[in-house]
């Protein structure tokens, strides 16, 4: 388990791909998180997440839903770095780092 302890943290999970990156996508429910507890809440996830894959890419991104009734077609993608800014795990560099696309 990760980000123990935020308010409307409720889970994460992480997509291991046989191809390209691996995704861990971390959801809040019924709270919507600041920008900094969403990114704590990320890092904290993408750190445990690199405990079973370095050699891979990992993205890391934050999702919203407003009750446990809605359905996760509904949730809202958060972006606490902007539009265009991920939290990503480079495994060439062995390092966390926010990237930006073009």
């Amino acid at each position: 388990m990760c980000a123990k302890g935020i308010e409307g943290f409720k889970e994460a999970e992480m997509h291991l791909n046989v191809e390209g990156r691996h995704v861990v996508s971390v959801r809040f429910l019924g709270i919507r998180p600041s920008k900094s507890s969403a990114d704590r809440a990320m890092r904290d996830c993408l750190d445990r997440a690199t405990h079973k894959d370095t050699k891979k890419d990992i993205v890391a991104n934050a999702w919203y839903r407003k009750s446990k009734n809605d359905s996760p077609a509904r949730d809202e993608l958060l972006q606490p770095y902007g539009a265009k800014t991920s939290l990503v795990y480079n495994a060439s560099l062995k390092r966390m780092e926010l990237r930006t696309k073009r």
